[in-house]
């Protein structure tokens, strides 16, 4: 059963690499904070789904790239900060930089040569 289960997460791995999905929002957004917290994170599920947030988030720019070099582009029409821009090519570019990381590292541990 364990090998079962570890082929399911590899296939699993294997579909998250397949493509890279990034979505840049601006706006202001208003939550309740747990005073309590012992964490100073972003809960970005809870940002975003939690009943207790209010506030306008529009998406500016969103961009899926899938393994096999198809791309779609979503550019909001309205006038986006270039620093906005920017910070949506930069996580594209880290996340491209991860998946090449994680692959090079399963091709190390299989032996299979990149070139």
């Amino acid at each position: 059963m364990a090998i079962k289960d570890a082929f399911s997460k590899l296939k699993e791995g294997i579909k998250d690499l397949s493509e890279l999905e990034v979505q840049t929002y601006t706006g202001t957004v208003t939550a309740t904070i747990d005073p309590d917290s012992k964490e100073n994170i972003i809960d970005w599920v809870k940002l975003f789904e939690d009943a207790n947030a209010s506030g306008t988030v529009t998406l500016a720019a969103a961009t899926k790239i899938q393994a096999d070099g198809d791309t779609y582009n979503f550019i909001t029409s309205a006038d986006i900060p270039p620093t906005v821009l920017d910070a949506h090519h930069a996580a594209l570019d880290a996340g491209n930089q991860v998946r090449e990381n994680i692959i090079s590292l399963f091709s190390e541990l299989l032996g299979i040569d990149k070139d």
